[in-house]
């Protein structure tokens, strides 16, 4: 009886084809909305909604993604080519694991061990109607 491979199973298998196996979901071309696991928290948000992906070289086992109303903190290894199918919109699903660096297997992976929510405040560049209104609001003419 053949088994069909899951979706992640196939991306791993066609990372590892390509040179570095990726532990995480990508598509072939951009999906709408990319989804964050991190242990029993789940955030899906839209790709429309991502303003900036910060990544320092000197720190390449972090990754800090700005949406609209959240910071997503990615922390893992070798997290350049998650950088790439980011910016391609081409992760579909990331689930982080602190298990996958102990892991044999994984040492020249991809992969996140944490992922972080962080809720904004303030929107770089964006004005901020919840503030402007309550400001405005209290304001006598």
């Amino acid at each position: 009886m053949d088994t069909q491979p899951t979706a992640l199973q196939e991306v791993v298998n066609r990372s590892t084809e390509e040179g570095g196996k990726k532990i995480y979901e990508v598509q072939n071309q951009p999906v709408p909305m990319v989804i964050f696991h991190a242990g029993s928290a789940i955030k899906s948000l839209q790709y429309f909604d991502l303003h900036e992906i910060q990544f320092d070289r000197d720190a390449p086992d972090t990754l800090t993604c700005l949406f609209s109303e959240w910071e997503i903190v990615v922390t893992g290894r070798r997290l350049m080519p998650l950088l790439e199918d980011l910016s391609r919109h081409a992760v579909f699903r990331l689930i982080a694991d602190k298990h996958y660096e102990s892991r044999p297997e994984n040492e020249e992976a991809t992969f996140a061990t944490n992922v972080e929510f962080i809720q904004r405040v303030e929107i770089p560049g964006v004005r901020n109607s919840k503030e402007e209104l309550s400001s405005e609001g209290l304001e006598q003419v």
